[in-house]
């Protein structure tokens, strides 16, 4: 068990990476969202996941995740694109 001096030094080393590499990413352009693909094919979130699922599986889209700032704070979000 650590003692409480080197637990507490612990959590500031953690805290200050966790801060330091919280930073949104800056997402390059021609790479969209599931949400954003949707809305432009006017179909549903699940449904447009799916294809997009497939269309990665066969090699026609790219996927990335890019750590993006959302309503629930900053969280890796899959981005898609044409290869």
């Amino acid at each position: 068990m650590m003692d409480k001096k080197t637990a507490n030094q612990f959590a500031k080393t953690l805290a200050g990476t966790l801060v330091t590499n919280g930073a949104p990413e800056s997402v390059p352009s021609g790479w969209y969202t599931v949400a954003e693909i949707a809305g432009q094919l006017g179909k549903s979130y699940s449904h447009t996941g799916r294809m997009l699922c497939a269309s990665v599986r066969a090699g026609i889209i790219e996927r990335r995740q890019f750590r993006i700032q959302t309503p629930r704070g900053l969280y890796p979000t899959n981005h898609f694109k044409f290869k």
